[in-house]
């Protein structure tokens, strides 16, 4: 093999292997941020579950103070016996199965 062939060939091998080394970097990089990803998609959803969860309690709460408003007992009778019904409707669809 001429001089000029084997210059041409070590250069080859040597950006080959300079290649190879990014590739593998990049694959790291790329698992490293798949498991990232995944836990990022953890928290979000478990973010989203506790979201529901304060909501929840903020309806509950609103329901509470407007039947504790002192200031209109009629209207929180009037909920109240609304409720009682509705639980009362669910109670005998439960029990009628």
């Amino acid at each position: 093999m001429t001089e000029d062939k084997e210059i041409l060939i070590n250069g080859f091998r040597e950006k080959f292997r300079q290649l190879m080394t990014v590739c593998d970097r990049l694959y790291e990089e790329n698992s490293a941020l798949k498991a990232k990803n995944a836990e990022l998609s953890n928290d979000i959803s478990q973010w989203e579950d506790r979201y529901k969860e304060l909501n929840l309690k903020v309806e509950n709460l609103n329901t509470v103070l407007s039947l504790v408003d002192k200031s209109d007992k009629h209207a929180a009778k009037i909920k109240l016996n609304r409720m009682a019904r509705e639980v009362d409707k669910i109670l005998s669809l439960i029990t009628t199965d």
